[in-house]
């Protein structure tokens, strides 16, 4: 998704007729030099789940930022895009050690932490449930990426694999003797 669907797919859980969801959507809009901080700081073939523009806690700056809170297939990132004193900090999906959502039906707390970091971000509960939603989704995606590599057999195993039939082959149709199967096999499995 890019930054502009992420942000607006956001302001849609605040969008209403009154006086005060107006306002809400417009604090939620970043400053273009924002927006182009979060851009600059994306990765290639990175796609972006979630974006919120509010105040987050950074425990490693023992402050808070108000800044782009940004959730990716791969990173949870805060950039403040200031262009004075840009502060980024971020925490890559594969490293989140836990991610807990908090509140009740109007406002709610996301944490977010691993072993060196953790963010905390407030907000209308709506918003906040999209969040963990995001992370949720980038934390499964990433463990089925690790569980399917680690089922996918190596190159060098794939021509093991392919060495051990076309023997196998040679056995049946008679060219080699079952010792020279046998003797070829241990050669291929280093037994």
């Amino acid at each position: 998704m890019t930054f502009e669907e992420a942000l607006e797919k956001t302001i849609d859980c605040v969008r209403g007729k009154s006086i005060f969801s107006k306002l809400n959507t417009a604090v939620l809009v970043p400053a273009d030099w924002h927006v182009d901080a979060v851009k600059r700081a994306l990765l290639p073939n990175e796609d972006i789940l979630f974006v919120l523009y509010y105040l987050v806690s950074v425990a490693s700056l023992g402050t808070q930022l108000n800044g782009v809170f940004v959730i990716t297939d791969q990173r949870v990132f805060v950039c403040d895009g200031n262009p004075e004193h840009s502060a980024f900090v971020q925490i890559p999906i594969s490293s989140i050690e836990s991610a807990t959502l908090t509140g009740d039906k109007r406002y709610a707390d996301l944490t977010i932490s691993s072993h060196n970091e953790l963010f905390a971000v407030g907000h209308k509960t709506a918003i906040i449930s999209l969040a963990k939603e995001a992370i949720d989704t980038a934390i499964y995606n990433q463990s089925q990426k690790a569980a399917s590599a680690e089922t996918q057999p190596s190159s060098n195993e794939t021509d093991t694999i392919q060495a051990l039939k076309s023997y196998k082959e040679l056995l049946d149709a008679g060219v080699i003797t079952q010792e020279e199967f046998e003797k070829k096999k241990a050669q291929l499995l280093g037994i």
